[in-house]
């Protein structure tokens, strides 16, 4: 069942068993503005697929920690976004992996 512009409800066998999102990149914003108008570029979007395979549990857990291996990881991530286009959807990825990496980072 489509919801809205990008979105569905998904159901099997008249349940309700979750959502579909496409093009979540384009939709990434600061607070509750309007996104960007213009396509989203693929790089943001690759950069924003990795950042949601960084963030997995163990990871989290790992960071928590302060893994070296997934401090790379996000720093290399950090490094990759800060390269992209100028695009307010790729400033709201930079800020919040810098932010993440000083809250579980502190002493790095």
């Amino acid at each position: 069942m489509n919801v809205g512009p990008d979105l569905d409800f998904v159901f099997v066998d008249g349940m309700y068993t979750g959502w579909l999102f496409r093009n979540p990149a384009h939709y990434l914003v600061h607070a509750w503005e309007q996104p960007p108008s213009h396509p989203v570029a693929e790089g943001s979007s690759l950069a924003l697929r990795d950042y949601l395979l960084l963030f997995t549990e163990s990871n989290v857990e790992r960071m928590q920690d302060e893994d070296v291996h997934v401090l790379g990881e996000l720093d290399a991530l950090r490094t990759r976004i800060a390269a992209l286009s100028v695009d307010p959807r790729n400033e709201v990825m930079r800020n919040h992996v810098t932010r993440l990496r000083e809250d579980w980072y502190s002493s790095s």
